[in-house]
């Protein structure tokens, strides 16, 4: 299976595990779109966009959560100093992220985890070759996330502040969007 076709696959899979939890429970949809940016060795900065179902509260043994989120997150990052001596790296990704949620006045935040599948493209300046590293000419990258959430939510507006790992690479995401 060619990466795009994976890409495509993981896509399909986590729409319909965000969208099947609809008829579980009460809860709400909501879609965002925002930047993004990691800190990198070679910084990258893009958009992100995600859709993602929020569920009511959350009991577990040592703490009350007041929500839980499913979320699928798109990811669309190139690096800020291409030239001529620099080569012109993307990272686009997929992710499926879950976080526990605890409003504290309005403001709901809490840990998030989940899962990615990304590919990287590498196009040398004039004169280079790629670079050596092989995690940015990959084009099947799985990894592991690891975030923080921070969401607010007037009506049906809200946005949401991230901070997390894009396979290994830690950044944040700004998203706002509806919520249904």
């Amino acid at each position: 299976m060619q990466a795009s076709t994976k890409i495509g696959f993981h896509f399909w899979v986590g729409l319909i595990l965000i969208i099947f939890p609809v008829t579980l429970s009460a809860g709400e949809l909501r879609g965002n779109f925002g930047a993004s940016f990691t800190s990198a060795g070679v910084p990258l900065a893009g958009y992100s966009a995600d859709l993602g179902y929020r569920s009511e509260g959350l009991d577990l043994w040592l703490v009350d959560f007041d929500g839980a989120e499913t979320n699928l997150v798109y990811h669309s990052l190139s690096n800020l100093e291409a030239s001529a001596s620099n080569p012109a790296l993307s990272f686009k990704a997929y992710e499926i992220n879950y976080f526990l949620l605890k409003d504290l006045g309005g403001l709901m935040v809490g840990p998030g985890f989940g899962y990615g599948v990304a590919e990287t493209s590498n196009t040398p300046a004039a004169g280079q070759t790629t670079s050596s590293s092989t995690f940015f000419t990959a084009k099947d990258i799985h990894y592991g996330v690891l975030a923080v959430k921070a969401s607010k939510t007037w009506g049906n507006i809200g946005c949401d502040f991230l901070v997390s790992s894009f396979g290994g690479l830690i950044g944040g995401s700004l998203l706002c969007g509806l919520s249904l």
